[in-house]
């Protein structure tokens, strides 16, 4: 959620969060994200890209 609101206030920052404003957040954090947003999610790897270490 807090991710949400910094893409909000980033772009637009209007009364209302949009669903593009959660859908960028869910990229970033799922397929843009470091390896801590990784970790933090419960990942184990990364389909694509090299298996995260703990």
């Amino acid at each position: 959620m807090r991710r949400s609101v910094q893409f909000h206030l980033e772009h637009n920052g209007s009364e209302t969060v949009s669903r593009e404003d959660v859908e960028n957040a869910l990229d970033e954090m799922l397929f843009h994200g470091g390896k801590l947003n990784l970790k933090l999610l419960g990942a184990t790897s990364r389909i694509g890209y090299q298996t995260v270490e703990s």
